[in-house]
């Protein structure tokens, strides 16, 4: 299917081929920055609430159990005192921020039409695998 893909709208790679791009994070306010702009996502793409994202570290920042991401790091740079730092973290995720951590200059309406396009196409039917 990505070969009909990209025939069809005269591209090469994969389909997301450089969309790709990453910047460093050189201090604590921009990393805290990031993190509530990358826990706000959900929200932002209507898929859920902030806290009810299942596939989200914000369950374990505000919990307080570490299970994947190294959440104490993170909030002693908030406060020492754990709890304090929690719920200084859950009202910092939930302010409104316009950050952006990457200016994406070269963005076209067309590329997400074409994505989503991609995504909900139906699929083939292959005579020899039933797809």
């Amino acid at each position: 299917m990505p070969f009909i893909f990209n025939k069809k709208y005269k591209l090469i790679g994969h389909v997301f081929q450089d969309r790709y791009k990453s910047e460093n994070i050189e201090n604590d306010s921009y990393l805290l920055s990031a993190l509530r702009y990358i826990h706000q996502n959900p929200l932002k793409a209507g898929l859920s609430s902030i806290d009810g994202y299942r596939w989200s570290s914000y369950g374990e920042y505000i919990s307080g159990k570490a299970i994947v991401a190294d959440i104490f790091e993170i909030l002693q740079i908030i406060s020492q005192d754990n709890d304090a730092a929690i719920k200084a973290f859950t009202a910092f995720t939930y302010e409104t921020s316009n950050f952006s951590l990457i200016d994406v200059t070269d963005y076209r309406e067309e590329d997400d039409n074409i994505i989503k396009e991609y995504i909900y196409y139906p699929k083939l039917e292959c005579r020899r695998c039933r797809l």
